[in-house]
């Protein structure tokens, strides 16, 4: 009984380290986004953003992750 109380303890801990890994990895990407993105479209920064550089930002973000979607499936094709 111990010993399956052992594995359920394991795949629990092993299961919460994914989750942590996932949610590290959207962080990593959002941090990514903002600032390749901030530094292409945000000319002068200021107390807020012009419609020009919010839709630059919306395109940005679109684009990057198209690209990402496209690579990911790519590289899923050549596995």
């Amino acid at each position: 009984m111990s010993d399956q109380w052992n594995t359920q303890q394991a795949d629990a801990a092993l299961q919460q380290v994914r989750q942590q890994v996932s949610m590290q990895a959207i962080n990593d990407l959002v941090q990514k986004l903002t600032e390749k993105c901030f530094e292409k479209c945000v000319y002068k920064p200021g107390a807020s953003l012009s419609s020009k550089e919010l839709r630059c930002h919306e395109v940005c973000v679109e684009n990057y992750l198209e690209t990402m979607k496209i690579t990911r499936e790519s590289l899923t094709k050549m596995a």
